[in-house]
């Protein structure tokens, strides 16, 4: 923000001495101090404020995002349970057409088929 070396610095500090003297030089430094201090602690609050903002929008921007995951997980796991079940009753249904189908060769003697 300032450029001040420490010439500026011991410049301001003689000018300071000369203008105040050495009587009120140090109540005024303690002053001065005290001030900035709480400049910066103000400051610093004030970015605290408004990065807090923009944190809790990213925040939920991911909480979004990771429910939806969750949410696609979930279903993506209820449509695998789902086709498990139609391959089980599948097979199931296969076997039972296939022992009817042995039953019925059997029973014509390798005839044909009646369905």
């Amino acid at each position: 923000m300032f450029d001040l070396g420490l010439a500026k610095l011991a410049l301001i500090g003689v000018v300071a001495l000369i203008v105040l003297g050495p009587q009120r030089l140090p109540r005024v430094a303690r002053t001065a101090g005290t001030l900035l201090g709480r400049a910066q602690r103000y400051i610093s609050e004030v970015k605290a404020e408004s990065v807090l903002p923009v944190w809790y929008k990213r925040t939920a921007r991911k909480r979004v995002h990771v429910q939806s995951a969750a949410a696609r997980m979930q279903f993506s796991r209820v449509i695998d349970m789902r086709a498990i079940d139609v391959k089980q009753n599948i097979a199931w249904a296969y076997a039972g057409f296939m022992r009817w189908a042995a039953l019925q060769y059997a029973g014509n003697d390798g005839a044909r088929l009646t369905l």
